[in-house]
């Protein structure tokens, strides 16, 4: 049985470099020699990518500018077998990301987000959703109306259907340059978004940005929302899972040599969801992510064809 997954999410171009050595410094002037790869990117696209590489019938929605680069990222979508309900505008232009990583996992990202902050509700027929085993909304920051009215109202509208719900937190490019107050109101209209979620993906750095505390206290306050799951990533110290009964804690696998730092997280994701939906258990599906992060990362096995 193919299990469906409708997924709301993020798509763009990727310039992705290989990782750098850690005392490389680029807001010195200069420049490196290093190899340089084009690839689709956006948490929503690859974890839909991923999921139906895994088996499931994942549909995806998005948005894309009517341009050469957003014809041809949707047609990578739907090499990889991704239901594609993504809508060429040619109000907007598809926009990209570049992504600087360095040997010892740090990265940096300079990103145009202009066809993902055009998304909005009117573009996801939620017919779809009514059938699905899991719905899952991810790159939650980058459109101002899915932002104020269209996230809650989607996870709410699964939630009364009985369907499983996710969102991964992600990071908010506005973090950085925005007034205090503006940071706050946009964190607090994720933070509502968590009374209708199931399974919440987060990396430490997030949920303590997120939260405005320290890790365990923002932990001790996420209790509060009825999370079924959150499940954390650490880089270098693996995962942790937090379920409303126990607390689980996977080492990170070992790594030789880390190629693909970018994505990894989706895939995580991914795998651990297809996992839970085939029956695994938690623990279970948390060793089989990292497992599979950790393949990605090492470009052990192509999961996915990200090459544009």
């Amino acid at each position: 049985m193919k299990h469906k997954i409708i997924v709301v999410g993020d798509i763009k171009y990727n310039v992705i470099s290989d990782p750098l050595p850690a005392d490389i410094n680029i807001r010195r002037d200069g420049e490196y020699i290093t190899k340089i790869e084009n690839k689709i990117g956006g948490q929503g696209a690859i974890f839909s990518i991923v999921t139906s590489k895994l088996g499931a019938k994942t549909i995806f929605y998005g948005k894309l500018g009517k341009d050469k680069l957003g014809i041809e990222l949707k047609k990578i979508m739907k090499k990889n077998k991704v239901g594609c309900k993504i809508e060429l505008c040619d109000k907007t232009k598809t926009g990209g990301t570049i992504c600087i990583s360095w040997k010892n996992g740090e990265r940096y990202f300079i990103t145009d987000n202009s066809n993902n902050e055009t998304l909005n509700t009117s573009d996801i027929n939620t017919d779809e959703i009514c059938n699905a085993h899991h719905f899952a909304r991810r790159g939650i920051w980058f459109s101002p109306n899915m932002l104020k009215y269209g996230n809650l109202k989607l996870l709410k509208f699964a939630k009364k259907k009985k369907i499983e719900t996710s969102i991964d937190i992600g990071w908010d490019p506005y973090w950085n340059t925005l007034e205090q107050e503006k940071i706050e109101k946009r964190k607090e209209c994720v933070r509502k978004l968590f009374y209708e979620t199931d399974i919440l993906f987060c990396n430490d750095k997030e949920i303590k940005k997120i939260m405005n505390e320290n890790l365990n206290d923002s932990i001790n306050l996420l209790q509060n929302y009825n999370i079924k799951l959150i499940v954390m990533h650490m880089g270098k110290k693996g995962s942790m899972i937090i379920s409303e009964q126990e607390e689980y804690k996977i080492p990170a696998p070992k790594i030789k040599t880390r190629i693909n730092l970018t994505g990894s997280g989706d895939v995580y994701d991914a795998m651990f969801i297809i996992s839970r939906l085939n029956g695994k258990s938690i623990l279970e599906s948390a060793e089989m992510a990292s497992e599979c992060a950790g393949k990605h990362i090492e470009n052990i096995t192509q999961l996915f064809s990200l090459q544009i």
